[in-house]
């Protein structure tokens, strides 16, 4: 197991296609988790409830823990104040 660095490193590998050099948790941070699972639930709506766009619980137990990315301080990453 390489750890918590290569799994990163295969975020940001993966990712890289749709979000340039950045991987869609750094993404998430910086836009906003609260942001996305707002997208995401309106997509998921807009959609017929098509399970393909469901937001993800993870995003939402971070919304509701209070993790929202760059601007709170912590996300999927932590990031100093």
């Amino acid at each position: 197991m390489g750890g918590l660095s290569s799994l990163v490193r295969s975020v940001r590998l993966k990712g890289s296609e749709k979000y340039g050099r950045w991987g869609e948790l750094i993404f998430q941070d910086f836009i906003g988790i609260d942001v996305n699972f707002a997208t995401t639930e309106s997509l998921h709506d807009g959609f017929f409830g098509d399970p393909r766009f469901r937001p993800h619980y993870f995003q939402q137990r971070m919304l509701q823990s209070g993790r929202l990315g760059r601007k709170s301080g912590g996300g999927y990453y932590d990031y100093e104040q």
